[in-house]
């Protein structure tokens, strides 16, 4: 009998650095919250680890971990499809970081993209060299048959297939499935709404570049009001390249009334500012029931933590037995 499932397990994981925006709420919370009904499991992480890469505030930091959990909830990821827990408070993961550590070359994580990204490949820490290693424990660990990843996360599918790859030949037996990656080719690459160039960030310094799901109806409007387009009039049309800000507008636009980027181009024909109208009006209709929800989430932090505990209880249960195989393994037991 053919399974209902389109995948067995997914994992996936998420950085708790600061208020979530729409990058985020289109790059990967609304993929969880549909993908969520598509996997016989599914293992969501507050990767908290991966965020010391960069020095953070203590208090911060807690309380980004509590209300990244609530956003994950608000934007509609369910506790009862879906394990919800912080990566740190499940040890395993460290531990089988290390195991493959002793295994990967120093040279094929010196050879990442993501250093060169982030301009330390000359001479990074070892946090951020090793971080890919991390993220492959992270996915190992749950035997995940699935990962929904960007385009800049294929690379670290890749090395994460080699090093289940290189574990299972190395102990002669099929310990670690080898994962595949789900990239989703209709997932938004959300533009900075002042330096649409550059992607939309929270660390931004303009405080109209960045739209949070927590916005109020008045922000969500200003944001839109004053985003980059262009100068003088011209027609509505989605051309990345030439008009990266118009661009980003109609992206949002579509993504959000489910209608393709011709669609929109075509209903909105006329001059920039009703269309600006239109689109923060659509915004506010469709991110408000996110916000009213966080509200309430924020004003019960009791459940949430409920839910990050029963969360983490789950992987924990899961990661000691394949930890437990990778130590027999290995001969560690």
């Amino acid at each position: 009998m053919a399974s209902k499932f389109l995948y067995e397990r997914i994992f996936s994981g998420i950085q708790p650095s600061g208020r979530p925006h729409l990058g985020n709420y289109l790059g990967a919370l609304r993929q969880w919250s549909r993908l969520q009904h598509d996997a016989k499991q599914n293992y969501y992480s507050i990767v908290d680890l991966h965020a010391l890469t960069v020095r953070q505030d203590p208090d911060k930091l807690r309380r980004s971990i509590h209300d990244l959990a609530n956003v994950l909830l608000a934007c509609g990821v369910d506790p009862k499809r879906s394990v919800i827990f912080p990566q740190s408070r499940v040890l395993e993961h460290t531990n089988l970081a290390w195991l493959f550590m002793c295994q990967i070359p120093l040279a094929q994580l010196k050879g990442m993209p993501h250093l060169k990204e982030k301009g330390a490949n000359k001479n990074p820490d070892m946090g951020l060299l090793t971080y890919p290693v991390l993220q492959a424990a992270d996915i190992l660990l749950y035997n995940a048959t699935h990962v929904p990843v960007g385009e800049d996360q294929v690379p670290h599918m890749f090395l994460t297939r080699d090093i289940a790859q290189r574990f299972n030949m190395s102990v002669d037996q099929e310990i670690f499935v080898l994962p595949d990656h789900i990239l989703d080719k209709d997932v938004c690459r959300v533009r900075d709404l002042k330096q649409p160039d550059k992607k939309m960030s929270k660390s931004t310094k303009k405080e109209l570049a960045c739209l949070y799901l927590d916005d109020t109806d008045d922000n969500i409007a200003a944001k839109i009001r004053a985003a980059t387009t262009d100068l003088g009039v011209q027609p509505l049309e989605y051309a990345p390249e030439e008009r990266p800000g118009v661009s980003n507008l109609v992206m949002l636009y579509s993504a959000f009334s489910g209608k393709t980027v011709e669609e929109v181009c075509a209903a909105h024909s006329g001059q920039l500012a009703p269309f600006k109208a239109a689109l923060a009006e659509l915004l506010i209709e469709k991110l408000r029931p996110i916000r009213a929800e966080l509200d309430r989430l924020r004003a019960d932090p009791a459940y949430t933590e409920s839910v990050l505990a029963e969360g983490t209880a789950q992987a924990q249960q899961e990661a000691s037995v394949m930890m437990q195989r990778v130590q027999k393994a290995i001969g560690l037991l």
